[in-house]
């Protein structure tokens, strides 16, 4: 164990003069050797990042813990007028959802948003499918698919669908739907459908 009061610089990976990792570093308390664990790090004077620990007799992860609160990385870049963009990401203490976000902190201005099922939501704190997209803006959200290939060939969105049998004549291969409010309790309704089936399988 190594105990270091103060110090400026911050290395890791054995060599003095790398820059691989490196933070100007304020004070450094319970230092093990082997990098197993390290507490009480201090970043330019700051408050305490709670439980820093690598443990690599086990496992190589890099653990951000907090019981009460957030457990967030934070990002700031400034720019040449004066100017920061922040952004946050990590898991929301309450909901337990992964969220990146256009701010210091996670539940403000969330950009996307990843549910305990696995339910991706752009735009929405909320998603219902896999992936879900929504906005409150006039003529949005739009999905863009763009090609930029110079030859004679578009994008394609494709639909597929595969149980692992041989199609046969009438399956549904592809479908989309159009839903909206029924007026009343506010509920989603399909108005519209375009569904495409199988026709003949023998013309390949």
């Amino acid at each position: 164990t190594t105990t270091n009061a103060t110090t400026t610089n911050f290395y890791v990976s054995g060599n003095a003069s790398t820059t691989n990792l490196f933070a100007n570093i304020a004070t450094i308390g319970t230092l093990n050797t082997g990098f197993h664990t390290l507490t009480n790090l201090l970043v330019n004077g700051s408050s305490t990042l709670q439980n820093f620990t690598s443990q690599i007799a086990t496992t190589t992860a890099l653990n951000i813990w907090n019981a009460a609160t957030d457990s967030r990385i934070k990002f700031t870049a400034s720019t040449t007028g004066g100017l920061s963009q922040e952004w946050a990401m990590g898991v929301d203490n309450t909901s337990g959802k992964f969220r990146i976000s256009s701010s210091t902190t996670l539940g403000t201005n969330d950009r996307f948003v990843i549910d305990g099922s696995g339910n991706v939501g752009i735009g929405t704190t909320a998603p219902s499918e896999l992936f879900h997209l929504e906005s409150a803006t006039s003529l949005k959200p739009v999905l863009h698919i763009e090609n930029t290939n110079t030859d004679a060939n578009a994008a394609v969105l494709k639909f597929m669908k595969n149980d692992g049998v041989a199609a046969t004549n009438a399956d549904n291969i592809g479908q989309v739907a159009f839903y909206s409010s029924d007026g009343s309790a506010n509920a989603a309704e399909e108005w519209a459908r375009v569904s495409g089936e199988m026709a003949d399988v023998t013309a390949g």
